[in-house]
């Protein structure tokens, strides 16, 4: 939602904004203009999540009956229920993860970041694919994470 560039968000949320998509699972700006708008019951705020820490830098077990949760995490849950009326996951682990280790997200739904069958058929012929993606982050690409 808030750029590093535009930590107030005034470039990217307008008072014309009906429909915000926060496109992180945390969030590292000033909320005035959040604030702003939930004051004025004007927010209305999607929040896609993906992780959780708790797995995905922390290597932490999923099943824990009482997991500690890092403050990434607990971060995450308190702008979700202050200001998301929806929560997005693009991944069913992501959403499971979410959802087991406790976190009390606003209304989760899933919304798989992937083609829709029964729109897009499988080729007659095989193809070849690759594609990439830069990800940022400590603990990304090391040998952990590829196992």
């Amino acid at each position: 939602v808030i750029a590093k560039n535009d930590p107030d968000g005034k470039a990217l949320i307008q008072n014309s904004t009906d429909v915000l998509l926060a496109n992180a699972i945390t969030f590292k700006g000033r909320t005035t203009i959040l604030d702003q708008k939930l004051n004025e019951s004007t927010l209305a705020l999607v929040h896609r999540i993906d992780g959780p820490y708790y797995v995905a830098r922390y290597f932490r077990p999923l099943g824990v009956e009482k997991p500690k949760i890092p403050k990434e995490d607990r971060q995450t849950q308190e702008f979700n229920n202050k200001y998301a009326c929806a929560t997005i996951f693009q991944s069913k682990w992501s959403m499971d993860a979410n959802l087991d280790i406790k976190l009390n997200l606003r209304n989760p739904i899933l919304a798989p970041n992937t083609i829709n069958p029964t729109i897009f058929y499988p080729p007659k012929h095989k193809l070849q694919f690759l594609g990439g993606a830069h990800i940022g982050g400590t603990n990304r690409n090391n040998e952990n994470n590829n196992k």
